[in-house]
């Protein structure tokens, strides 16, 4: 019930009390009520209904917005624009002089802010933004005109009068809660350094100005939380330095890049993820751009600020984004200066300190919570200092470049080692696994020539083999099978050209040892791939069908070299070595219950067959084509013996292989 009703029952019940007190001292009785009397109905009150707020619907709101809000601003630049093009009209004739037009302008201004004002404290609120902007962009034009166009009054005089506006227009914004004149006032102060322009520009006033005015302007913008404030300014102030640094660039110094760091920080610190993001970037490009006049060594001051600044925003923040914000402008900087006067020590220095500075950075960073800007980061920084160095470097210092290599994947090898022991999530210590593997095989062919890098590549594939089955770990064993590609591709693509004709020497040649080792190699993969518990032991066998495979390639080519060019030698000799190849198998594979052998043999006897009915008999010469039905006759006869001799041992092996 509401408060009046309860106030009208205690003042009914004290009027009741009253009335009693009054009976009882003049003696009247009581008036008994006949039983036949009904009750009156209780007294009864409504509850006071709550009247709900209109539910406007989309078309009306549409409706409103349109009549209201866009109307407002439509007509607000339609007003401007014809406000411009009487003053114009009115100068073509003549019909007002030069101050008469300025002093138009700013009565005409004052009276729409005061006008504006007005209407703000009726309750039109979005009409008197309309007028306020009017009356701003009204006083931003009267200064430009007074001293651009008729030279009424001195640069400093306009420079100070659109300071004013700018102020009074950022106070209008605050006292009204409009970002729309906070942003028409910002935007004005922008454009005051070019209303006011001379012909003696003044870089250290023109870095100051937009410094104070972009503090000032966005700490009270960012106060209202008015996000589109801070994106206009930031395009605002990237086309102004691009502006005023493409006109002046041969005359700036590098120190001016001082001002683009200091706008950095500024948006840096903005409450928009999109600007914080691209503020490292923007402003590294800035300053690689003006210290590219000479490859001005001040680049690295600038570029170590910019980077100190945006790590220690990303420590602060716990923020992983940050860093590889940070690490992209890194790059983008140092793309924009191209240091080609630079020397190789300081640029090698200050390569080197920013790949330690960003791998420690994203270490050490304190926050478990890791995001793609962590693996972001350690790829983009190894890969752009690696390239960097290797494009800068390897003309004249290329016995190092593998070293270097290699002092990169000791460097994530030394992070990965200290992540195993700490609370980071496992899968820092992965990634920094992998990027030392990753250039521990990077360092192979750059360091080694000729067939050494296929030794290297095959014996590194076996080794991660190894370190898969005694870690259980999965990136190691997909790892072994990449380089166990590389080593593939080398052996065949590259090394099975080598010791041909007149250099060739019987077996041990720069073409068949690698062949051996590769063979090698992928057979140590196979044997601990087969091992590992998170992986059905049958793929195991695509590492020893390659090992096999690269074998008998190697057997060819060496048996080619042997007996010359020859057709039908030569495909004799492919028949009898498969033949031979293929027995061995089924031999192996029955002493030791290896079923993948026996079946690898059988099928290299079928090859042979159907080689032999569908080429041999018909392309080889007589003599080879008896030899060649003899020779693989006897060897298939040899085959099938050894499956009579041992069939019962091996019923009874493939028995228990069934039972266990």
């Amino acid at each position: 019930m509401g408060p009046e009703l309860e106030r009208l029952r205690a003042r009914v019940d004290e009027l009741e009390r009253r009335l009693m007190a009054v009976e009882g001292r003049v003696g009247l009785a009581a008036v008994v009520v006949p039983p036949s009397v009904p009750a009156p109905p209780p007294f009864f009150v409504p509850s006071p209904v709550l009247v709900a707020e209109p539910v406007v619907s989309t078309a009306d709101q549409v409706e409103t917005n349109a009549g209201l809000v866009w109307a407002n601003r439509i007509g607000t630049v339609t007003m401007i624009l014809g406000v411009a093009f009487a003053f114009l009209y009115a100068v073509d004739n003549e019909m007002i002089g030069p101050t008469g037009r300025v002093l138009c302008g700013l009565v005409a201004g004052m009276v729409a802010l005061v006008a504006g004002d007005r209407l703000w404290h009726r309750q039109h609120q979005v009409f008197a933004q309309g007028i306020t902007a009017l009356g701003i962009c009204i006083l931003y034009f009267s200064f430009y005109a007074a001293y651009q166009l008729y030279h009424l009054i001195p640069q400093a005089l306009a420079f100070g009068g659109a300071m004013v506006v700018t102020a009074l227009g950022g106070a209008l914004a605050l006292r009204y809660d409009a970002r729309t004149i906070a942003s028409l006032a910002l935007f004005g102060g922008y454009l005051a350094p070019f209303l006011a322009s001379s012909s003696e520009p003044n870089d250290l006033f023109f870095g100051s100005y937009l410094l104070v005015l972009n503090a000032v302007g966005l700490a009270l913008a960012r106060r209202k939380d008015w996000i589109s404030v801070d994106v206009m300014a930031a395009v605002s102030t990237v086309v102004l330095f691009a502006v005023w640094f493409g006109e002046r660039r041969a005359e700036m110094s590098p120190g001016f890049a001082g001002f683009a760091v200091a706008q950095f920080v500024i948006f840096a610190l903005s409450p928009f993820l999109l600007l914080r993001m691209g503020a490292p970037v923007v402003a590294m490009f800035a300053v690689g751009w003006m210290c590219s006049v000479g490859a001005s060594p001040v680049y690295w001051a600038w570029a170590a600020v910019v980077s100190v600044v945006g790590m220690g925003l990303a420590w602060r923040e716990r923020d992983d984004r940050r860093l590889v914000a940070s690490v992209i402008g890194w790059v983008v900087g140092f793309v924009e200066w191209s240091p080609g006067l630079a020397s190789h020590g300081s640029l090698f220095a200050g390569l080197a300190g920013g790949f330690i500075s960003y791998l420690g950075v994203t270490v050490l960073l304190p926050t478990v919570q890791r995001t793609m800007g962590t693996w972001s980061t350690m790829g983009v920084n190894a890969l752009f200092f690696y390239g960097i160095c290797y494009g800068w470097f390897h003309q004249e210092h290329a016995g190092y470049m593998g070293l270097l290599a290699v002092v990169v994947a000791a460097s994530f090898l030394g992070a990965a080692v200290y992540l195993k022991g700490s609370d980071m999530p496992p899968e820092m210590m992965r990634v920094s696994a992998a990027w030392a593997l990753a250039f521990v095989t990077l360092a192979i062919p750059i360091q080694l020539t000729g067939y050494s890098i296929t030794l290297a590549w095959a014996v590194e594939c076996g080794v991660l083999a190894y370190l898969a089955m005694r870690l259980q770990n999965q990136w190691a064993f997909a790892a072994s099978w990449i380089v166990a590609f590389l080593a593939l591709s080398m052996v065949f693509l590259n090394d099975a050209g080598r010791a041909w004709g007149a250099e060739y020497s019987p077996i041990m040649n720069a073409r068949f040892i690698p062949f051996v080792v590769v063979a090698l190699g992928l057979g140590a993969n196979a044997y601990w791939t087969s091992k590992l518990g998170f992986l059905p032991r049958v793929m195991a066998g695509v590492p020893l069908v390659a090992a096999h495979f690269t074998m008998l390639a190697g057997l060819h080519l060496e048996a080619f070299a042997w007996i010359g060019t020859g057709g039908s030698k030569m495909a004799f000799a492919s028949s009898l070595l498969m033949a031979l190849y293929g027995l061995a198998l089924m031999g192996q594979g029955m002493a030791g219950n290896f079923r993948l052998h026996r079946v690898l043999g059988l099928g290299l006897f079928a090859l042979v067959v159907v080689k032999l009915y569908l080429y041999d008999i018909w392309q080889l010469d007589r003599f080879y084509r008896i030899l060649a039905f003899v020779v693989l006759g006897a060897l298939l006869l040899s085959g099938s013996f050894l499956y009579s001799r041992y069939r019962h041992r091996l019923l009874v092996l493939l028995q228990y292989d069934e039972e266990t």
